[in-house]
């Protein structure tokens, strides 16, 4: 067994000082990376499902932490993705309207903010969001105006698809 550690390179100040331990050829990372907020509608078609599981395992993979509102619908299927592994990882942001409290697991963080504009301003690196039929409204809608008006980076899917996955690739090769 080989023990180290390793800095990444700094990417706007996300990444921090990662522990890695080798055991046979699996690796393991011990910390978060960074942190992505998901949030979308209450009532998702089978494709923003779909898209919303395969974008969720992928950044739970890469080792981020996830910030959500555990509203049913995305924010819940975003929370059940990385709750699977790494409960440790998510952070709940309550009480919303539609607060799914099935969403909770041991190991969950819960933040209690009293708007969407503190919420938003702590979420460090970038928003992804799945709006019903592609209409920015709602809760969602308010999500996105509030996190672009403080500079952060803001996904809205499906528009915004390939300018993610270039920023997915741009994240996996650091």
């Amino acid at each position: 067994m080989m023990s180290g550690t390793a800095t990444v390179a700094s990417f706007a100040g996300w990444w921090r000082e990662v522990r890695t331990e080798e055991k046979g050829r699996v690796r393991v990372m011990d910390f978060v990376v960074g942190q992505v907020a998901i949030v979308g509608t209450r009532e998702p078609s089978p494709a923003q499902q779909d898209l919303c599981v395969r974008i969720s395992r992928a950044f739970r993979d890469l080792g981020m932490e996830l910030v959500t509102g555990a509203a049913q619908g995305i924010d819940a299927l975003a929370a059940s993705v990385w709750n699977e592994v790494c409960p440790e990882r998510v952070t709940l942001v309550l009480p919303w309207a539609g607060y799914n409290q099935d969403v909770l697991v041991a190991g969950n963080r819960v933040l209690v903010y009293s708007d969407q504009k503190e919420w938003a301003d702590s979420v460090r690196e970038f928003v992804i969001a799945f709006p019903k039929d592609g209409k920015v409204v709602g809760g969602t809608g308010q999500t996105i105006r509030v996190a672009r008006a403080l500079g952060k980076r803001t996904f809205v899917l499906p528009g915004d698809l390939e300018n993610l996955r270039s920023f997915y690739c741009l994240l996996r090769s650091w």
